[in-house]
């Protein structure tokens, strides 16, 4: 890496795929340095390798890998595997899979399906996690510690069941009258009169009461926040230095990503624009972009988004497609120019980093035809030409590290509102409630004006702000309310819609 460049321009690397094949883990490392990748994001999905049977563990292939990336001074991001299991704990431990909303035991495959509760997937967790700070702690070319992957979702089994309860009890002070109250339970005669009586909200239960709905939301963002200080423990026991980032994906809500960024030292967002696309052709994707407007402000939208996440500190671009992806509606290279020109806007809303999802594409697997920098025998494409554009002008950039976005205006995306709004039923139940197409229109509108904006959440500074703006925000606490109504006293505009 440039000493005078501080931008990290990087790829996630899976060499796992190809450890039979030295030849192909060489010229990979000879692409990576002439199209000026000096950074890797390793062992995401890795576990199998580095755990192949139980107790056993395998990390030489991973040390080889960081050693001879570093001797080419290429830096590496280290991964925890915690996001996919290896099939023999699932078949020994079935308990460590979760249990799906309709009450079915899921059976092995896929990833994000562990059951956080579960204490046998706990320990392994940790033990691995241990095993790997043990090897390789405080190694100047591992910049940090990638905790997880795309953390998401819920488990519906007892355990779960009875830790949503104790939550529960913490949160309205052991009084079930207290909760009966605040959720208006007599209506459909829904009122509880034991603990006990309380499920999460299941697709064959109960799936109307929306304080219920909120509520268990909330249970699980603090439960996915307790998993991951959970591994962050475990590396912290021989590694007290290294930072340590999770990778968030775009506008998703299953999880309260403000919750989420607490437990780490840097906010890390995974962004997979659909370049060349309409926005009516993105169907299944709101989560990540709207089906109507500008993609370009969308994009934009959700720089502001996690720039608001980091509290005006740099964050990661951690993963984003150097082409096309495999999941959009429609799978399209971007147009010439589109990526040295999106990824140079991601360094101007704060980011501190390009990364790429995957550096060559897959053996197998559902990811097998994801978009690369390299395709899978090696050829420098289009894609690989704009990665070396993209290294050129970052180079030209230098060290930002000093700098930082600059902006006139917060408009409030809070996370409880946004649930709320998707969550009721009625005014309108076409699908309609467009509750971030709206703030999206707000932003838009303040970008038109030059009005540089970031997208915050309701613990935000708002002195930092001249003007506030408050979309659709349907539920804020009182501490909230406190800090909008100094905020007005001291000046600023604050518009309420």
């Amino acid at each position: 890496m440039n000493p005078n460049q501080s931008i990290l321009h990087g790829t996630d690397y899976y060499p796992e795929q190809w450890l039979e094949h030295p030849e192909i883990l060489k010229q990979d490392i000879e692409l990576m340095k002439s199209c000026g990748i000096h950074t890797v994001t390793l062992g995401v999905f890795a576990w199998s390798m580095l755990e192949p049977t139980e107790g056993t563990y395998s990390l030489d292939w991973l040390d080889t890998c960081i050693t001879n990336l570093k001797e080419q001074g290429i830096n590496t991001i280290l991964a925890t595997p915690s996001a996919a299991r290896p099939a023999w704990m699932a078949h020994a431990y079935p308990q460590v899979l979760r249990t799906l909303q309709d009450g079915r035991a899921a059976l092995y495959g896929g990833r994000h399906n562990h059951c956080p509760t579960s204490k046998v997937y706990a320990e392994k967790t940790i033990a691995i996690n241990e095993e790997l700070a043990k090897r390789f702690a405080d190694r100047e070319e591992i910049l940090y510690w990638h905790v997880s992957n795309e953390l998401q979702g819920a488990c519906y089994c007892e355990s779960c069941k009875q830790a949503f309860r104790t939550w529960l009890k913490k949160q309205y002070d052991n009084d079930l009258d207290l909760l009966n109250n605040r959720w208006y339970s007599r209506f459909w005669s829904h009122v509880y009169t034991d603990w006990d009586e309380i499920d999460p909200p299941m697709s064959h239960g109960e799936k109307n009461l929306h304080s219920l709905i909120i509520e268990h939301k909330r249970f699980v963002s603090d439960l996915t926040a307790q998993w991951v200080e959970q591994e962050i423990q475990a590396i912290r026991k021989y590694d007290k230095h290294t930072p340590t980032t999770i990778n968030l994906m775009g506008l998703h809500d299953s999880v309260d990503y403000n919750r989420l960024v607490k437990t780490v030292d840097v906010v890390a967002a995974d962004i997979y624009s659909t370049w060349g696309l309409s926005a009516g052709n993105n169907d299944g994707m709101l989560h990540t972009i709207p089906k109507s407007g500008n993609l370009y402000r969308n994009y934009r939208f959700q720089l502001a988004y996690y720039r608001g996440l980091s509290k005006g500190n740099h964050w990661l671009l951690m993963e984003s497609s150097p082409s096309g992806t495999n999941w959009h509606p429609v799978t399209m290279q971007k147009r010439p120019g589109v990526h040295v020109v999106s990824s140079l806007a991601a360094i101007a809303g704060g980011a501190n980093s390009v990364q790429y999802f995957q550096w060559r594409q897959g053996r197998g697997g559902w990811e097998q035809f994801h978009g690369s920098v390299i395709d899978h025998e090696g050829n420098q494409g289009r894609a690989f030409r704009d990665v070396q554009s993209l290294s050129k002008a970052l180079a030209v950039l230098g060290d930002l590290s000093s700098y930082h976005t600059a902006t006139d205006a917060a408009l409030l995306l809070d996370t409880d509102s946004r649930w709320m709004v998707e969550q009721a039923s009625g005014p309108r139940n076409d699908g309609q409630r467009q509750h971030i197409e709206t703030a999206m229109r707000h932003f838009e509108a303040l970008q038109e004006r030059s009005i540089s904006v970031d997208v915050v959440s309701r613990d935000a500074d708002f002195s930092r702000y001249s003007l506030v703006v408050l979309p659709m925000a349907v539920h804020l606490d009182q501490d909230c309310v406190d800090r909008l109504k100094t905020f007005v006293k001291q000046g600023g505009s604050l518009v309420v819609t």
